[in-house]
């Protein structure tokens, strides 16, 4: 629904027989899987649609894992 031309929650919603907050959810599922969503306003009520594909951001990709490591061992200060 997204990639043809967009739809509202409501549109979401009845289609795919689920609640407004679950279609809500799903949006942001899309989004979190690296889909960019565009939201417009239209017909006093917000329209989601497939945009570009998001780049991932540099630092994010190389600052994790850089960070102290974890192990069992208790540290000094638990003694």
């Amino acid at each position: 629904m997204l990639r043809e031309g967009g739809a509202s929650v409501q549109q979401i919603a009845e289609k795919l027989s689920i609640s407004q907050q679950a279609a809500y959810s799903l949006i942001g599922d899309v989004k979190r899987g690296g889909v960019a969503v565009n939201g417009a306003l239209k017909d006093g009520a917000m329209h989601y649609s497939v945009g570009e594909a998001k780049k991932p951001k540099a630092k994010a990709a190389t600052a994790f894992g850089k960070s102290a490591s974890v192990s069992a061992e208790p540290s000094a200060g638990d003694q």
